[in-house]
């Protein structure tokens, strides 16, 4: 899966969690301390330009974590 595609998971989910919590922008933006064009970025599914730093204090503010997996394709042989 290509960065962009997780990122636009991860950011999908973040959106789940704001409305099982009943949290709008609004209200997020002022968990976060920043202006609202920077959280509408940050939950813009085609913005792929997020970094991990954002994105943990977006987790921390929801209530969460994250974790990052590594996982090693098998190598093809060649003939």
């Amino acid at each position: 899966m290509a960065w962009g595609a997780m990122k636009r998971q991860l950011v999908i989910k973040l959106r789940q969690m704001m409305d099982r919590q009943g949290i709008g922008v609004n209200a997020l933006q002022k968990m976060l301390g920043t202006g609202p064009s920077q959280v509408q970025r940050m939950l813009d599914p085609e913005d792929v330009g997020k970094s991990l730093k954002s994105i943990a204090r977006l987790l921390a503010v929801l209530g969460a974590e994250g974790q990052i997996a590594v996982l090693m394709h098998p190598k093809k042989k060649t003939a």
